[in-house]
């Protein structure tokens, strides 16, 4: 009888998501590190509230342009341009919750964010699921959408 490999795999996703989600904490101590240089600067020009603004609009443009692509280098090409917009917008939302909060409260709030993002991740493949029903563009169309929600 043939084994299934199953619980293989099921170990290994667990596994590595087990090591991201220890890496996920502390990922707004090097955003914040990394944005004092890049984002630091533009936030200064154009203020937090548009980066983020920016950020979002090129996450949802190039969400919605990914179904479009005729070949697997454009939806690269597209997947890159959803990352810079993602660079632009967690880290200043990040600094956004922390800006309003005290110093002592800074850490939970950050903690309170990062939770909410897990929450996201939980819910997401579930609606990316029940929204797919045939129609592989369905569900990345809707994401490109959400931020005009």
């Amino acid at each position: 009888m043939k084994k299934s490999p199953l619980a293989s795999v099921l170990s290994i996703v667990f596994i590595d998501l087990v090591g991201f989600g220890m890496i996920i904490p502390i990922l707004p101590l090097y955003a914040q590190r990394f944005q004092v240089g890049v984002f630091g600067r533009l936030a200064k020009r154009f203020g937090d509230a548009t980066l983020l603004s920016a950020g979002l609009a090129t996450m949802a443009i190039s969400m919605l342009l990914m179904p479009l692509a005729g070949d697997f280098l454009l939806f690269l090409f597209f997947s890159g341009v959803f990352a810079v917009g993602n660079g632009f917008s967690a880290p200043v939302a990040n600094t956004i919750a922390s800006k309003g909060a005290s110093a002592a409260l800074q850490g939970r709030v950050l903690g309170v964010v990062d939770s909410a993002g897990c929450l996201g991740r939980v819910f997401g493949p579930m609606l990316g699921g029940f929204l797919l029903s045939g129609d592989h563009a369905r569900p990345i169309v809707q994401y490109g959408n959400s931020p005009f929600l």
